[in-house]
């Protein structure tokens, strides 16, 4: 029983974890497209924007992985171990 409600929360997490990555990868390009424009670097925008994209998504797809998938599966594992033990 335990193990169906963490199986369902990992389906659930996911759905929301594509959401928030989509969200804030759109975040980040059009961050990094203004400031490309008030740094104005020798770079094409294109080529400014994916460079820096592939340095800074890694730290993103780990803090959201953090935030999204470690914390609450931790939560509602122990609070269902807790619940069952009660």
């Amino acid at each position: 029983m335990i193990l169906r409600f963490v199986l369902l929360a990992v389906v659930g997490l996911t759905v929301v974890y594509a959401c928030v990555f989509l969200w804030a990868r759109a975040g980040l390009v059009d961050r990094l497209k203004s400031e490309w424009s008030e740094r104005k670097p020798p770079l094409p925008q294109d080529t400014f924007v994916s460079t820096e994209l592939t340095h800074r998504l890694p730290s993103l797809k780990r803090k959201l992985a953090i935030w999204i998938y470690a914390i609450p599966l931790t939560v509602l594992t122990i609070t269902l171990f807790a619940l069952d033990l009660a």
